[in-house]
């Protein structure tokens, strides 16, 4: 089940709403999309950072880590 950067970046921006909304302060995220989703780690970061970046310039701050698995070599 493929998935899209419009997706991944949509459910990055909805949970940082979420978040902002219940008082959260601090929101850590995957590497969405790229397990089953099969988008690559370069287009599931770009559609977080800007999803992100979006987020922040509508007003909504808080803490927010973004957790990528680095695999090196094979």
């Amino acid at each position: 089940m493929n998935t899209t950067k419009e997706k991944v970046y949509k459910s990055t921006f909805a949970a940082i709403k979420a978040a902002y909304e219940n008082d959260i302060k601090v929101l850590s995220f995957p590497a969405m999309g790229t397990g089953v989703g099969g988008l690559s780690f370069e287009e599931a970061s770009e559609s977080m950072i800007k999803a992100i970046k979006d987020a922040i310039d509508e007003g909504y701050k808080l803490k927010i880590s973004i957790l990528f698995y680095l695999k090196i070599g094979q």
